[in-house]
């Protein structure tokens, strides 16, 4: 976004839809329907071979308490940084 630092008006607000990809399998999460009802981001539905959902370069994996917990125990929870 551009300002005037004179009149501090916006000046050419430019407005870009994030992107978010999310797995198919999330297809009845709550979450996906408020994704669905914003005007405010790109969604797009597929196939992802990990994480549930995708922003840019971050995956997100969501799980319920319990899940998480036993990834932590069975050392199944990890975390990539990729570049």
């Amino acid at each position: 976004m551009f300002h005037d630092i004179f009149s501090k008006k916006e000046v050419n607000p430019i407005k870009v839809k994030p992107k978010i990809i999310a797995d198919i399998h999330e297809k009845d999460s709550f979450i996906l329907v408020e994704l669905k009802s914003s005007p405010e981001i790109e969604l797009e539905i597929q196939s992802l071979k990990i994480g549930d959902y995708l922003i840019g370069s971050t995956i997100i994996e969501r799980k319920t308490v319990s899940d998480f917990i036993s990834s932590m125990i069975k050392k199944r929870l990890i975390i990539i940084q990729m570049q």
